[in-house]
């Protein structure tokens, strides 16, 4: 061992000793209302020179270590200036593992490889579903909450507020030849449409969120039909496929330049799309995916709530609301002239790759079954109505030529959104009471 080993020993061993001097009482401190408290040594006539050459010899060492270090720090900070680019995609990408890997979690799902898509709802798997919400999220907090840090908790949504997705997809046998678009070059281009009484805002969130996803991509949040989703359902249609048509002649008037578009939709957004699709044949070669929020692609015949029922009532009687009295499949008495009879024929669905349809029991407005396009037993106590509906969604579903059609139930935890919840049962209304 050489001298500064003895040394550092040496240091070691003065400091256990001044440690232990504390403890038995040996230093005392002489306190005073209202000033510091100087701590009093006891009194050392003379300071040995092996200690004053030790304190020098450890200061110079001290001071040598801050120095290296102030010299680490600044290549540090000189690399993150010059490598700022890299060091910001390596942080998004591992940010985006680390978040997938834990909401991937909350995501339960089922694949099923048919001949054709399904048109009756699974019931025994809605029951599934309603008992697994409540003791999903207690299995994933006992997984992942604890083993975070204080910043990954800062950084991530409360466990007890991420919803639960039962993520149902439906495979076809004999699929239907693929689209080519890896081999293109272009632009993906996401149309945004939002619902009854909505705006292009509602759907500047989803935007944002798909934006940082793929920052390559444009996005157009329609307003073709602000202020006007009150009127005829046909008439939006034409609305949103001329919006569509003169921002795509606007600003990408050579057509190739265009990979792919998809069609991202809210609420009554989804049956306005699904009309303009037939004003859009041009593009049926760009399609890509079509998804829809809580849609009622099959109309609004079998309402769950009887408070939203009275409020159809309202709006189609008092303020004459001809979209929610097409949705009630009011506005005629004949099969065949009744709105969402006829767009159920409408062409454009089998234009997309992908097929996309989100629900929620809890969901009071659109039913849950339309938006599924499903049809259940409990349809049958009106047995004209149930006919008429099952028909419109072998139409809908016979025009999907998607190779895969995802139906995805959200189950958000409502006793969070409501002091007082009273939920209702899955036998008279579909909505979980574990929720």
């Amino acid at each position: 061992m050489g001298p500064l080993h003895n040394t550092r020993e040496c240091l070691k061993a003065k400091i256990l000793n001044f440690l232990n001097n504390v403890a038995k009482g040996s230093i005392s401190g002489d306190f005073k209302p209202g000033e510091l408290d100087p701590i009093q040594f006891k009194k050392v006539e003379t300071i040995p020179a092996e200690t004053m050459a030790f304190s020098s010899l450890a200061t110079s060492e001290i001071n040598q270590f801050s120095a290296q270090i102030a010299r680490l720090w600044g290549k540090y900070l000189e690399f993150v200036a010059s490598h700022s680019q890299e060091i910001a995609i390596h942080l998004k990408e591992k940010h985006i593992n680390a978040k997938t890997e834990v909401l991937s979690s909350f995501i339960k799902t089922k694949e099923w490889v048919v001949k054709t898509f399904p048109i009756e709802q699974n019931e025994a798997g809605a029951e599934e579903q309603k008992a697994l919400i409540s003791t999903t999220r207690k299995i994933l907090y006992n997984t992942f909450v604890q083993g975070l840090t204080l910043e990954d908790l800062q950084a991530s949504v409360r466990f007890e507020e991420i919803p639960v997705l039962f993520e149902d997809m439906y495979t076809l046998e004999s699929p239907s030849p693929s689209k080519l678009y890896k081999d293109k070059e272009g632009v993906h281009l996401f149309i945004f449409v939002h619902g009854l009484m909505g705006c292009s805002d509602d759907m500047r969130l989803m935007k944002d969120i798909l934006l940082v996803r793929f920052p390559n991509a444009q996005f157009l949040c329609s307003c073709a039909n602000e202020g006007q989703t009150e009127g005829d359902i046909g008439q939006m249609g034409i609305n949103l496929a001329k919006e569509v048509k003169e921002y795509i002649g606007k600003y990408y008037p050579d057509l190739s330049s265009i990979k792919k578009i998809s069609i991202i939709c809210h609420s009554m957004g989804g049956v306005i799309s699904r009309t303009a699709l037939q004003y859009l044949e041009e593009y049926k070669d760009k399609f890509y995916t079509f998804l829809t929020f809580s849609s009622p692609h099959l109309g609004c015949m079998f309402q769950s709530s009887k408070m939203v029922e009275a409020g159809m009532w309202i709006l189609t009687k008092v303020k004459k609301c001809l979209s929610v009295e097409q949705l009630g499949m009011t506005d005629s008495p004949n099969k065949d002239e009744k709105y969402m009879y006829k767009v159920s024929k409408a062409i454009g669905l089998e234009w997309f790759e992908n097929v996309v349809l989100f629900s929620s029991f809890q969901d009071m407005y659109a039913p849950f079954e339309s938006a599924r396009i499903e049809v259940i037993q409990q349809m049958a106590e009106d047995p004209a109505k149930a006919a008429l509906y099952k028909e419109m969604a072998q139409n809908v579903l016979s025009r999907i030529k998607a190779n895969k059609l995802y139906r995805i139930n959200v189950a958000y935890n409502i006793c969070l959104l409501y002091t007082s919840p009273s939920p209702r049962d899955l036998s008279t209304s579909r909505m979980p009471s574990s929720a």
